[in-house]
């Protein structure tokens, strides 16, 4: 059953709600903006008219990166009410990366270095000293893909780093 006349990605499943990023019509133009639709098909609501993508939820947040069009090498952190109101930037000038885990955020800065602050985005911090292309956590741990494709492990606040494959 066809429940967008459009394109979707960065899809997310919350409270009965399909979230997604997306542009109407046939042609994808990278305008990607935040929706969300009832997971009957029903319902179809645009919840930002912004360029967005990675969400995730905490609480009764929903949180995602917003730049100003897909060009941008500038990205921002977000995070609004899950219909869209009170809308608040919590972190600016970030990487493309952001997780919330056991209350805290990680995200990459834009010069590509892993931080962590308090869900409302206060109290940042630099817990790793060399640039990432990619982070995960799991199982009480931070996963993280150096520059130089190593790959480490780390508890969540930065210490007994450990390096799990050399490139």
């Amino acid at each position: 059953k066809k429940i967008f006349d459009g394109f979707g990605w960065s899809f997310v499943v919350y409270k009965g709600w399909l979230y997604f990023s997306g542009n109407p019509g046939t042609a994808i133009d990278a305008t990607y903006k935040l929706y969300r639709i009832k997971t009957d098909g029903t319902d179809l609501q645009l919840l930002n008219s912004n360029y967005t993508y990675n969400m995730h939820f905490y609480k009764e947040w929903i949180y995602y990166m917003r730049q100003a069009d897909h060009d941008s090498e500038i990205a921002y952190i977000y995070r609004a009410n899950l219909d869209g109101s009170n809308e608040s930037e919590i972190i600016a000038d970030t990487g493309y990366q952001s997780i919330i885990y056991e209350n805290k955020l990680y995200y990459t800065d834009s010069e590509g270095y892993l931080n962590r602050a308090d869900v409302d985005g206060k109290n940042s911090a630099r817990i790793y000293s060399e640039t990432v292309n990619q982070f995960v956590i799991g199982q009480g741990k931070l996963l993280i893909v150096d520059s130089n494709y190593n790959i480490k492990k780390m508890d969540p606040n930065g210490s007994n780093l450990t390096v799990i494959r050399n490139t």
